[in-house]
């Protein structure tokens, strides 16, 4: 009886290990909605404090393509289910370099929202509170 114990205990805790590993290397997010911002999810699905908020944007938009409009991390469509990228491949972004690629998607947006703006009656002024969270990060820091 107590071998059977052993056994059953073992085989709970591979197939417990088996789906958690399943289910990380199959990891989804979705599908998206208008008011989803890819800063937000990379707060959520980010498998590491190992890897920036920054990383994983760049991980999710590379992974992703079709998902977002212009390549741009602020331009994520609705609709779309995201794979989610493994630690290893979001750790082979060097952080700078997201970093920078985030910035400079940034000011691509902000200049293409305020041409849109600027050439439509009425429209209202881009202000802090409109940027994504992270453009107002990295506004502040510069």
């Amino acid at each position: 009886m107590r071998k059977w114990f052993s056994i059953l205990a073992v085989s709970s805790l591979l197939l417990i290990v088996s789906i958690n590993n399943f289910a990380y290397t199959h990891r989804v997010y979705g599908p998206t909605t208008k008011s989803d911002q890819l800063w937000r999810i990379a707060e959520r699905v980010r498998p590491s404090r190992d890897v920036s908020k920054q990383q994983t944007m760049i991980a999710l938009l590379k992974a992703n393509p079709d998902a977002f409009n212009n390549q741009n991390v602020n331009s994520l469509r609705s609709g779309y289910t995201l794979q989610i990228p493994s630690v290893a491949t979001i750790k082979s972004i060097p952080e700078l370099v997201a970093l920078l690629q985030v910035s400079t998607q940034n000011s691509a947006w902000s200049k293409q929202v305020e041409q849109i703006r600027s050439t439509t009656p009425n429209a209202p002024q881009l202000t802090s509170s409109s940027l994504p969270p992270q453009a107002k990060i990295l506004s502040a820091a510069t």
